[in-house]
This record gives C-alpha cells, structure tokens and sequence, in this order.
C-alpha cells in the first residue's frame, strides 16, 4: 500500500462550517444588509442627512370656522354698541349743559364768556374777567334800581359764602345808565361810580362789584356784549371761562345752587 493512501482525505476548505446551511442541510437565506438611506445617527439620536418630510397643514373644519366667524361678528357688535353709547352720553351731556341755558336770546351754553376789564367799586382798580381763570364763576348783570337785583344781593352773599370752599367767585357789573332813584322817576338821574358804590353798601355786597364806564355805549357796553334781556342776568363760567348755565330775573337760593353745582 502506498505510503500516501493512509493520510485521511482532507474536506474541502469551509465544508462543515457553512453558516448558511442548518444542521438538517436544509439551506437558509442570508439577511440583506439594511439600505444606508436614513443617515448616521448622532450622538444625541438625531439623523444626519435627512430632510424633514414637511407635514400638511390641516385646513379648519366648518364648525371652527363658523366658531370663529361667530367670535368676530360678536366682538364687532360690542365695538358698535360702546361707540353709540358713548355718542349718546356725550348728545345727552350737551343737551343738559344747553338746558340749563334759560336765556333764549343771551349768550349760549357751551360758548366762551367775553372777556373784560373794568374797574372795581370803590377802589377803582382794573380788574380782568380773565383773572378769574382756574376758578369758577358766577357772572352778574344788574341795575342800581332794580328790586329785583336788590332782593337778591343778599342771595348772592349766602352762595357765595356756602361755595367759598369749592372756589366759587361771584362778580357783579353794572349793566344799566340809570342810577337807584330811577324806579318809578320820570326823570332818573345817571349812573356814577358813586351811585354803585351807594348800592354795595346799602345792601352789604362783600363780592366784587364793577361799573362799566362803557354802560350807555350801544355797541361796546358789557348788557350789549353779554345780550342782556331782564334783570338780573347770571351767567355761570366753568375754570376755563366756559358759559355752562344762564338765568334771567328773580331765583331761590336752591334754584341758583343747582346751576352752581354745574361749575364746582
């Protein structure tokens, strides 16, 4: 026998140890590698390389979009309904402001109060209406004679001293040519300084009182300029010198507090 007929046959390399065949022989598919499509992962998970796949937007459904519809014609109608109120108090504001206005034919509510200067009784100093500015004021217009101005001087004093604290002045002008005997005279005398002066006296007047040497003057007397129609005239200013009330003739302290209270 040959000595090389004892060496055992040797397998071919790899036979026996095929991983891809079983025990049984039966052969098995190998796995396909996965397909590098997703991009490296990074060290806090996040992929490389891949765009972001862009998602639809979602349209609002018709619930919504009538919810919303709703939401809009709700809001536009409180918009609408805040702007009439607000037109409605500020005509409602106007009208009481004009209503209180009892002169038909003197100066309106709501316009500004001309400006004077005229000298004050008996210190004959010249004082300007607009040195008032910043305080309320009431505004008279009277006769020496008048009784009715007479009665209501001491009137006067009592709202001027209850209205003192809320910074009330009163100011009185002469606004007639006719001195205190005229009531009744067939032939009154002239007004003067004096003639006022007498009446500030007789009837214990404390607030300023001012002639007007202008007071026979058509066209430049202050009973012309501030449309005089009876006697007295009052006219109640606010702190910008702003007509916000009138009266003509005779009142009662509550009647006249109540136009004062417009001012203060």
């Amino acid at each position: 026998m040959a000595r090389g007929s004892d060496r055992p046959q040797q397998r071919p390399r790899g036979a026996g140890t095929d991983r891809s065949t079983k025990a049984s022989g039966t052969p098995v598919m190998a796995r396909p590698q996965a397909q590098q499509t997703a991009g490296k992962e990074g060290p806090h998970g996040e992929r490389s390389g891949v765009r972001p796949v862009a998602r639809p937007t979602r349209r609002p459904s018709l619930v919504e979009r009538r919810r919303r519809q709703r939401l809009v014609w709700l809001f536009a109608g409180i918009s609408v309904i805040a702007i009439v109120a607000i037109i409605v108090v500020v005509v409602a504001s106007s009208s009481n402001q004009n209503a209180n206005c009892s002169i038909t034919d003197g100066l309106s509510c709501g316009s500004a109060a001309p400006v004077f200067t005229l000298p004050q009784v008996p210190s004959m100093k010249e004082v300007s209406l607009s040195d008032y500015r910043g305080r309320p004021v009431l505004l008279e217009l009277f006769a020496t004679w008048c009784p009715h101005c007479q009665r209501m001087a001491p009137i006067l004093e009592q709202l001027g001293t209850a209205n003192k604290n809320k910074g009330l002045v009163i100011l009185s002008v002469l606004a007639d040519q006719r001195d205190h005997n005229a009531e009744g005279n067939a032939h009154p005398g002239t007004t003067s300084p004096q003639d006022v002066e007498w009446f500030v006296n007789q009837f214990h007047v404390k607030h300023p009182v001012f002639y007007d040497p202008q007071v026979a003057n058509a066209v430049t007397a202050q009973s012309v300029i501030y449309k005089l129609t009876s006697f007295p005239t009052i006219y109640l200013l606010d702190k910008n010198g702003i007509i916000r009330a009138s009266h003509a003739g005779e009142f009662t302290q509550a009647d006249m507090q109540t136009l004062i209270n417009q001012v203060v």
